[in-house]
């Protein structure tokens, strides 16, 4: 396969949701537009952003006619951008890039080898959080089939696979074949809940461990800081994978999948503590009841680990006294 050819059309189809990230976005498309594989089509999907990123993606697509930029005239979140993305895709390949991350420059090239023979319908590759690689349990390339692949995505073992679309490679013939689409009803989790459809219908995926994406953590993220509503609808989106996950009719990843359930309940109760008052206090409540009723099954599990069984058990004891406390701050 030629990776520099673009007469013949793009090999790969990049596809950036973009809002409110004029600061980042040119990294990020730069990043894309230096790759070794040149046959890309990079598609810009502006969320209505408040800000002046729509001009930097213009003025971006004016410079690399690869680029295209796409614009929804109100803000339909993360999914709908992907989504707009997808509709005007033309590679044989599919690639996701955040707005506000970036890849090393043979990333594409990577995932692309890896699409080594007929069988492999998914391609993942490594991640560093802010520039530090991160380090899981598979140190070699791995060929692994799906139901392998759905354990990992759901963190098995430490797994870095992850339900992330930004480290993987998707055939579009696969995607356009089961209509798969992102839930534009989801805020959170809506990778994970892509990747396990997808990895549903797949003969065989091929992961290299090697770090090419780079996640750039930032202030504000929907998963860090005190509890909001976009953090609790967690507790609504989960069980959609664990309803996918039941397809496969494995014990195991079932079992998996509920011990991450409980750990969304355990993480949100967690940052209420750390960020005591009386709002958080509201969404404690509405959270510690299931960890009292599951608590019992999830100290028995082998897959939950034992750092998180003494935070379980810590907050189930402690919680009680801790209301008390932001209720005497509150008087």
């Amino acid at each position: 396969m030629a990776l520099t050819e673009q007469k013949a059309g793009p090999i790969v189809s990049v596809i950036i949701p973009v809002y409110n990230t004029e600061t980042y976005v040119a990294n990020a498309v730069k990043s894309i537009c230096n790759q070794t594989v040149k046959a890309v089509q990079i598609i810009l999907v502006d969320d209505a952003s408040s800000d002046h990123s729509l001009k930097v993606c213009k003025k971006l697509a004016s410079e690399d006619e690869r680029i295209e930029v796409y614009q929804h005239e109100k803000n339909r979140g993360v999914s709908a951008a992907r989504n707009t993305g997808l509709s005007h895709a033309k590679g044989k390949y599919i690639a996701f890039v955040d707005g506000d991350d970036y890849i090393d420059k043979d990333m594409l090239e990577l995932l692309v080898e890896l699409m080594d023979d007929t069988e492999t319908d998914l391609t993942v590759c490594g991640h560093y959080v802010n520039d530090i690689p991160q380090m899981g349990e598979m140190n070699n390339r791995k060929k692994m089939y799906s139901l392998e692949c759905a354990k990992k995505i759901a963190g098995y073992k430490g797994s870095l696979v992850k339900g992330y679309v930004v480290n993987k490679l998707f055939k579009k013939e696969l995607i356009d074949l089961y209509q798969l689409r992102f839930n534009e009803q989801v805020h959170i989790c809506e990778d994970a809940i892509f990747c396990q459809q997808y990895v549903k219908h797949c003969r065989m995926i091929n992961y290299d461990p090697i770090a090419k994406y780079h996640y750039v953590r930032r202030k504000g993220s929907a998963m860090c800081g005190g509890i909001t509503e976009k953090r609790m609808s967690v507790l609504e989106t989960y069980p959609i994978i664990m309803e996918i996950g039941r397809d496969y009719k494995d014990q195991e990843l079932n079992e998996i999948l509920r011990i991450n359930y409980f750990n969304h309940y355990i993480s949100i109760l967690k940052d209420v503590v750390k960020y005591p008052s009386e709002k958080q206090k509201e969404y404690g409540d509405r959270v510690f009841p299931y960890i009292k009723k599951n608590l019992s099954h999830v100290l028995t599990s082998k897959h939950m680990t034992f750092k998180r069984k003494i935070l379980t058990v810590g907050l189930r004891i402690g919680y009680p006294f801790w209301k008390v406390f932001v209720g005497k701050r509150s008087i």
